[in-house]
């Protein structure tokens, strides 16, 4: 064989045989994964040439998407159209390959894949695409995410500015504020320094008048002793002790005589000389005994006023300590107020039956202008009706149900209407503002800032809120204590400021009874200066009394029945601590239990000073006044007619309102919740 003897040739062929083998196989195995997608490091130049790249699947398959959506990815036809679409891009290339003068490395390659290797394909893109959609998808996640860090940041810095704000805010404020009460703390200060200053140069002034009285009184009693032993007054001329007169009254009153033409030599001119000199004494006698009677009054006074008791609370707070003590604060600021008004020229007191109350005749500028403003009543806003003639209770109920209707306009914002024939108008032209004029209506809406209708007509086109006298009554304010309070004792005193002296009519046409009548029936012409007591005792009816008052006691820690049985020990533990058993004391009742009555009588330090009110004088409005203008006042607080009473007197600057008291652990009684109470919800409830 001359082939495998010529060695060197046979080498020869055998190294081409072997590189042959090389080069087909390397071109089996570069066949093989393009086919199976496992060729990765493709040159960049060569990717958009490779038919078999993934670059190419996916730039086929969003032509797809982009041109056929209608067609599912798992139909038949999508994979016919994915396998000539990429047949398609392959031959192109190829073409491409060609006009550079290269051969397609790639030729061939799509003409074997079947459809197994093109679901493998597909599969692979898919992961492929998914995987870029998931980075995408996180891409997009993170950049999300750092813009809400960035604006939860921007947030947080906003609302730390915020609070640094409010916290700078509210520095400034407490700074404000301490500053304001520091100011108001030296003004009060300054206040009650003047004040004491004023008082201390009265006090010196009525002790340099006392001083000149004294002396002079003394002087009179001198001449007054000589008179009485010499002379006669009417009393001791009607007792039948004639005397000589005094000579030097007798020369006094006989030259005036003369002086004014009586003849002494005249058959009566001794007689008229006698009766003279009596007349002389006598008002002597009076105006001794009524500067005695101002002087008694003035220590009464005053030993009233060191003895106050309004704002006492005993462990019954109900959590609004606080809140009483701010509703005292603003009373003491209102005192002191009253006190300064009163050293100003035009000040006078409100007087109600020629009794002076413990109030300025017109309101304060502060009360004024909250209270007192009445904007004009209009169609734009709802209004709040008082109709009808039905009524819930009895007088103190129908009073209590008007202040209630008052409050409740002012709390919720609504007008305030009245009908001109109504249980509302009925009840208070009784006792006030009695019609005597062609403007009563036109008073009566200033007075108490409210709108009259006459007629269903003139209701046409108002917004009118219902609500019947059994919910005015039992209505409750959310006001805090000392703003509620306020807003109640200005409505009682614009009463007051109007009570009826006997002229005029009521709403039913009949004759208004003068609220006087009781102080004038049992004081005539001394109603002015009297210095009395009042005792409301009043049963409710007995079972019902001793439950409504249970429910107070409850409440407030007062006795249980002391303030229904009104006993001679419970009345002179009020009353001889002031030094008030010395005085008048007047009794009003329902008349339902007799035996308080004659159990007082029988008692030996009270009976001797009690007062009835004659049956003729005696109705409700004239026993109101009577205990509204007492100097003490002894009531029950489960009646409604005492808790009005009580209010209308801390209204017109009256305290001594005794109405909660029981026994301490020594038996002795004492007051255990203070005059204010009766404007407490939560000891008097709907009647507060």
């Amino acid at each position: 064989m001359p082939l495998l003897q010529n060695r060197p040739i046979l080498a020869l062929v055998l190294v081409g045989l072997a590189a042959l083998a090389a080069v087909i196989g390397l071109s089996t195995n570069v066949l093989v994964e393009k086919r199976h997608i496992k060729v990765v490091n493709v040159q960049l130049k060569e990717k958009d040439y490779d038919p078999t790249h993934p670059a190419l699947y996916e730039r086929v398959y969003h032509g797809i998407e982009a041109n056929r959506p209608d067609i599912p990815v798992d139909a038949p036809l999508y994979e016919r159209k994915l396998h000539n679409n990429i047949v398609k891009r392959g031959h192109a290339l190829d073409v491409k390959w060609e006009s550079e003068g290269h051969p397609n490395p790639h030729a061939g390659a799509l003409k074997d894949l079947g459809k197994e290797e093109l679901r493998y394909l597909r599969g692979d893109v898919h992961g492929f695409l998914e995987t870029k959609r998931r980075e995408a998808q996180r891409a997009e996640e993170v950049a999300t995410n750092r813009a809400l860090r960035r604006e939860n940041a921007k947030e947080a810095r906003f609302e730390a500015a915020a609070q640094r704000q409010r916290a700078e805010e509210v520095a400034t404020n407490r700074a404000l504020r301490k500053e304001n009460a520091r100011e108001a703390r030296f003004e009060a200060a300054v206040a009650r320094q003047r004040e004491e200053d004023v008082m201390r140069n009265r006090a010196l002034r009525k002790e340099t008048v006392r001083a000149a009285r004294r002396e002079a009184a003394g002087e009179q009693d001198a001449q007054n002793r000589a008179a009485l032993e010499a002379g006669d007054t009417r009393r001791k001329l009607a007792h039948g002790h004639p005397l000589a007169p005094a000579p030097a009254l007798h020369d006094q009153v006989y030259q005036g005589l003369v002086a004014k033409g009586h003849d002494p030599q005249a058959e009566d001119f001794e007689r008229k000389l006698r009766n003279t000199i009596a007349r002389r004494t006598e008002g002597l006698e009076w105006r001794k005994e009524r500067g005695a009677r101002r002087e008694q009054r003035a220590m009464v006074e005053e030993n009233l006023k060191n003895k106050d008791e309004t704002w006492i609370r005993k462990n019954n707070a109900w959590q609004r300590q606080e809140e009483v003590e701010a509703a005292a604060a603003a009373a003491g600021i209102a005192t002191e107020n009253l006190q300064l008004q009163r050293l100003e020229d035009d000040y006078a007191p409100l007087t109600v039956c020629d009794r002076p109350a413990d109030v300025g005749s017109t309101e304060d500028f502060e009360t004024l202008q909250k209270y007192a403003q009445c904007p004009e009543i209009t169609k734009d806003k709802p209004i709040l009706m008082l109709e009808g003639m039905q009524s819930h209770g009895r007088t103190g109920n129908n009073l209590i149900e008007f202040l209630h209707a008052q409050q409740w306009a002012r709390d919720q914002g609504l007008q305030l209407g009245v009908r001109a024939h109504s249980w509302a108008t009925h009840l208070l032209t009784k006792m006030w503002l009695a019609i005597d004029g062609d403007d009563w209506a036109q008073r009566f809406e200033r007075a108490f800032c409210v709108k009259m209708f006459s007629s269903e007509e003139e209701l046409e086109g108002w917004d009118v809120v219902h609500h019947d006298t059994k919910e005015l009554f039992y209505y409750r304010s959310n006001e805090p204590l000392g703003d509620y309070i306020n807003s109640q004792e200005y409505s009682l005193r614009t009463l007051f400021r109007n009570y009826n002296t006997g002229e005029g009519r009521d709403r039913r046409g009949q004759f208004a009874k003068d609220m006087c009548s009781g102080i004038d029936a049992l004081f005539g012409e001394h109603r002015k200066d009297a210095i009395y007591s009042a005792i409301h005792s009043r049963s409710l009816e007995g079972e019902p009394g001793f439950r409504l008052l249970g429910n107070v006691s409850r409440k407030s820690g007062c006795d249980p029945v002391a303030a229904l049985e009104m006993r001679p020990d419970y009345i002179k533990s009020i009353l001889r601590p002031l030094g008030m058993l010395n005085f008048p004391i007047a009794f009003i009742t329902d008349g339902q239990n007799s035996e308080v009555l004659e159990r007082l009588q029988a008692d030996p330090e009270i009976g001797p000073m009690l007062r009835v009110v004659p049956e003729e004088a005696s109705w409700v409005g004239g026993d109101m006044s009577l205990a509204i203008m007492s100097n003490v006042f002894i009531g029950n607080p489960a009646s409604s007619f005492t808790g009005f009473i009580a209010k209308a007197r801390l209204a017109l600057g009256f305290g001594h309102n005794y109405l909660f008291r029981a026994r301490d652990e020594n038996g002795e009684w004492q007051t255990v919740c203070g005059d204010h109470c009766i404007f407490d919800k939560t000891i008097m409830g709907v009647m507060s």
